[in-house]
């Protein structure tokens, strides 16, 4: 069988019309899936990555700060605990401490049949033991009392002091303090016999 040039080239034209209606056809399809992703990065792009990176460290640093708050809260928390523990400890010592003062001011008053407390300013005196002693404040000083004891010049500082006798009883003149250089406070401890 032969063909001639008519059929020929109607069978040519067929082909390439076919041809150009496929090229035309992939090529639609080429097109609507750059439309699709042109699309997509205008929704991509409409979202403002720029904003959400902004967002996304914000919340970072937020969490951040409260992370580190949380580990000084956490921190504050022991040193809370352990200062608590120094208190007990402390407060037990300080117990323990005033049973010791308790137990020696027991035995000074078991050691001593008596006790005399007075206060002098300067130019004041006071007799002890019907008058067998006379005790009179010269001067207060800063560390010191200057002070006669019957007519004789004595200087004593706090917790210092003069043994002195009550009727032949051993005795001791103490200067306990002193105030603002105007007032020297003493005390008299007498033995028992």
């Amino acid at each position: 069988m032969q063909f001639t040039i008519p059929q020929v080239s109607a069978a040519l034209l067929a082909v390439a019309t076919g041809a150009s209606a496929a090229s035309w056809y992939i090529r639609g399809e080429q097109i609507d899936v750059l439309k699709e992703q042109v699309s997509s990065f205008q929704a991509f792009e409409e979202m403002d990555l720029l904003s959400l990176t902004k967002n996304a460290n914000l919340a970072t640093e937020k969490l951040s700060i409260k992370l580190k708050e949380i580990e000084d809260i956490d921190a504050l928390i022991i040193q809370n605990k352990n200062q608590a523990e120094k208190i007990l400890a402390l407060d037990e010592l300080n117990k323990s401490q005033l049973n010791k003062i308790s137990i020696l001011e027991s035995q000074v008053k078991s050691a001593f049949s008596s006790t005399t407390v007075f206060s002098l300013k300067r130019s004041e005196h006071i007799k002890l033991f019907n008058s067998e002693y006379v005790v009179a404040i010269k001067s207060v000083q800063s560390d010191d009392v200057f002070f006669t004891l019957n007519n004789s010049s004595r200087l004593l500082s706090p917790g210092e002091y003069i043994k002195i006798e009550n009727a032949k009883t051993p005795c001791k003149l103490f200067l306990e303090s002193m105030e603002s250089y105007s007032l020297a406070n003493f005390s008299v401890l007498c033995e028992k016999i």
